[in-house]
């Protein structure tokens, strides 16, 4: 990498960029145990209520997390996806599972279950660096003016979406679903 905004710049050796790979790993691996434990408590509080502050407000206003500012997005998707409100419940984390016929395994990272339809949908946490929102001021190309290797994976089913994570993570997830 020849530039200042390229991301390995200043990178000497492979182990300059392994300590890169590694501090993402380190960051994601911090929010997967985070939202692990504040979902266990979320249902801990449920089945257990208290008059006081709940054992998942606590962990959330510890000085363990006070600078983490993930946690705000853990609290924003329970708010949004009726966890809070009671429409649906964290059912399990860390959750593997393997169809024997179909030679498919995997691991959830959490599963919601819903009662009003008695049925569960799968959660897989991703950290993206940056974020998912776009910036207005930059908008970008179309889709179809986009050179082949920033679109499509080499499918043709794919060749009208973006190679980014939003779009391979709701892929993934999609796959899931069925």
């Amino acid at each position: 990498a020849n530039y200042p905004s390229d991301r390995y710049y200043g990178c000497a050796c492979v182990d300059d960029i392994l300590a890169l790979w590694g501090a993402g790993a380190t960051h994601g691996t911090k929010m997967h145990n985070t939202f692990d434990d504040l979902a266990n408590l979320v249902e801990y509080d449920r089945v257990n209520p208290t008059n006081g502050p709940s054992a998942f407000e606590q962990l959330f206003q510890s000085a363990q997390y006070e600078d983490y500012h993930e946690k705000h997005y853990f609290l924003q998707f329970c708010q949004q996806f009726g966890i809070i409100s009671g429409k649906r419940r964290f059912w399990r984390t860390e959750l593997l599972f393997f169809n024997d016929v179909l030679h498919f395994s995997g691991m959830a990272d959490g599963i919601v279950y819903e009662p009003e339809t008695d049925s569960y949908i799968i959660i897989d946490w991703k950290r993206c660096k940056g974020g998912l929102i776009g910036d207005p001021k930059n908008p970008r190309k179309p889709v179809n003016q986009l050179s082949a290797a920033s679109r499509g994976q080499g499918h043709p089913v794919f060749e009208n979406l973006r190679n980014h994570n939003t779009n391979l993570y709701s892929c993934q997830l999609t796959l899931y679903k069925h």
